[in-house]
């Protein structure tokens, strides 16, 4: 099986550019990951859901500015609030890109917030039914 290492040694060997996806999201957990070891890629594609926090983002997005990495901002599996969310983030932290946000299709309706151009009907959140609690007790 190819290891992420693999993609980035036939990007060098061909002088193809490559971009990390789903790669990244997995390497970003281990401990001695750093994106100046990616020599031959070109782009990060950051789903931050994925990667576990605003701040662990960021620095990605900072030691991929340092070499000259462009980096995208991509949705994995959000709604209309958390695309949202990922629209303002990618606005504030990499204004010249425009974010991979097409999760939409996968959903029957729009919660709570309309997405521009999303034909879905909109419910509320009040209208749903509660399957969990934090405090443990379920419902349905």
């Amino acid at each position: 099986m190819p290891e992420p290492g693999d993609s980035v040694s036939f990007a060098i060997d061909t002088g193809i550019a490559i971009a990390w996806d789903e790669t990244l999201q997995a390497a970003v957990r281990e401990p001695d990951f750093s994106v100046k070891h990616l020599t031959g890629v070109k782009a990060l594609i950051i789903k931050p859901t994925l990667v576990g926090s605003v701040q662990k983002c960021i620095r990605l997005i900072e030691e991929a500015n340092s070499h000259a990495i462009k980096v995208v901002i991509s949705s994995s599996l959000e709604s209309s609030v958390g695309l949202g969310q990922l629209a303002r983030l990618s606005h504030w932290q990499v204004p010249d890109e425009t974010p991979g946000l097409d999760t939409m299709q996968l959903f029957g309706a729009q919660l709570e917030t309309p997405w521009p151009g999303c034909l879905l009907p909109v419910k509320n959140l009040s209208e749903q039914t509660l399957y969990w609690q934090s405090h443990g007790h379920a419902t349905a």
